[in-house]
């Protein structure tokens, strides 16, 4: 089985590092003229922190449709964040370093990692159903399935 990514070994921390504080040139001339007074910038940034949170709260909102849900707009609205704010560009950057190192993964360790996270997420529906009981909106051949679970009535 080919992995689809390259795993180098991971590369030792530098200490002392300094953060560089300038903006790479945008390509876009309307933002760059929109950008270049400080009422500019700020309807600027006010906008795209208004989309980029759009989308986030949409994400949770489409996470029960089917197919890949709210994670493909999570992903969106961080983007359009990170290319305005700083703490999203490093919120982004530990996504994604957290993704290579998962891609890098062996098959079994990936299959042992989501089947622990179904079974987490089964032992928590478990719980909340033990503590609060079945929903009065349960259809009832669902709820009368439920009721064999132990500790749920």
């Amino acid at each position: 089985m080919v992995q689809p990514v390259d795993c180098p070994p991971r590369p030792a921390r530098v200490g002392g590092a300094t953060r560089v504080d300038y903006e790479v040139p945008d390509k876009l001339g309307w933002r760059v003229r929109l950008k270049s007074t400080p009422t500019g910038r700020y309807w600027f940034r006010l906008a795209v922190a208004i989309f980029g949170f759009a989308l986030i709260i949409a994400a949770p909102l489409t996470g029960w449709l089917p197919g890949p849900g709210g994670i493909p707009l999570f992903l969106a609205g961080l983007a359009v964040l990170s290319s305005e704010f700083l703490w999203a560009k490093s919120v982004n950057r530990w996504l994604l370093r957290y993704v290579r190192v998962y891609v890098c993964w062996p098959v079994n360790q990936r299959r042992f990692f989501w089947v622990a996270v179904v079974g987490v997420a089964g032992l928590l529906w478990w719980a909340s159903l033990a503590i609060i009981g079945i929903p009065a909106w349960m259809p009832d051949w669902a709820a009368g399935v439920l009721e064999y679970l132990p500790g749920v009535s």
